[in-house]
């Protein structure tokens, strides 16, 4: 029991009504304060996080997918709120990692607990992560997927088709520990966690909690050991083409662009510029698992 605690939900649009009656159900007899908000656009989560933050939230919920928490984890970030997760989106990559309950009931106990851990956050310019960030055919793939009305893995596997038609191979220069190379990739993945939705891993080794990010990078190769790659990835065997390194710091240069386009936890971004630094920030928020 949780007495004078503010608690902010912030529900995506389309399962606003439903999820809005479960909440209210459950808070009927309990003493915590509640905030039912509902996002009806991209990047009104934000407006609504920041408003809460004005509110003196102490929790804010992201009813959503990975992309709602993105979106809330970009403005408490280094705040004393805690985030917490309803998975009401697709793959949930995020909820997976932090094993929280895909039933809404067994997950808002979990929330009433208010049983806190921090989590380390990556950051690329000025965009935080709380999953993973992606430059090669992950990138491309979110962009497929974000334009197909649906959701659901029945649309990840379009999306996957659409991406493997417009895909173009982007050479990078990265750096780290002073030490510079080139790449051309099929997948360049920095994750800090060890899932990327659908339990789907190519980090499965990454902790939110070691002070570093997980480099996950396949260099560019011909169409049989592609669908080899994936096959590796999709039945969790160790594929000894991937390489695979941890970082604090490492900096990505688009070669022969004037600008970066990559995703974060699933939302296509791009920046105008081709060079950028990418870091860990150690326990930057508070998660409720």
């Amino acid at each position: 029991m949780m007495n004078n605690i503010k608690i902010f939900f912030i529900i995506h649009v389309s399962r606003s009504k439903k999820i809005k009656k479960i909440i209210q159900s459950f808070f009927k007899n309990k003493n915590e304060k509640i905030f039912l908000l509902t996002s009806k656009y991209k990047g009104h989560t934000s407006v609504l996080t920041k408003n809460a933050i004005k509110q003196n939230a102490n929790i804010i919920v992201a009813c959503g997918g990975d992309g709602t928490i993105n979106e809330i984890i970009n403005q408490i970030v280094n705040t004393k709120i805690k985030l917490g997760i309803l998975p009401l989106g697709s793959g949930n990559g995020i909820a997976k990692h932090f094993k929280i309950p895909n039933n809404i009931y067994q997950a808002l106990n979990l929330i009433v607990s208010n049983n806190s851990k921090f989590s380390d956050l990556g950051k690329i310019d000025k965009f935080y992560f709380l999953g993973n960030l992606g430059f090669g055919f992950e990138n491309e793939f979110i962009n497929q997927y974000q334009k197909l009305r649906g959701r659901g893995f029945i649309y990840y596997l379009f999306g996957f088709i659409m991406a493997s038609f417009k895909f173009n191979y982007n050479t990078f220069e990265i750096k780290k520990n002073n030490k510079t190379k080139k790449i051309k990739p099929f997948a360049f993945t920095i994750s800090n966690l060890n899932q990327q939705g659908y339990n789907v891993s190519i980090t499965p080794k990454a902790s939110n909690n070691d002070g570093l990010l997980d480099v996950a990078i396949l260099e560019k190769k011909n169409i049989f050991k592609i669908i080899k790659f994936l096959f590796f990835i999709l039945f969790k065997i160790k594929n000894q083409t991937l390489e695979e390194f941890k970082i604090k710091k490492i900096e990505v240069m688009n070669v022969g662009r004037d600008h970066l386009d990559f995703q974060i936890d699933g939302e296509n971004h791009k920046i105008n510029k081709n060079k950028v630094s990418i870091e860990v920030k150690k326990s930057a928020i508070s998660v409720i698992a």
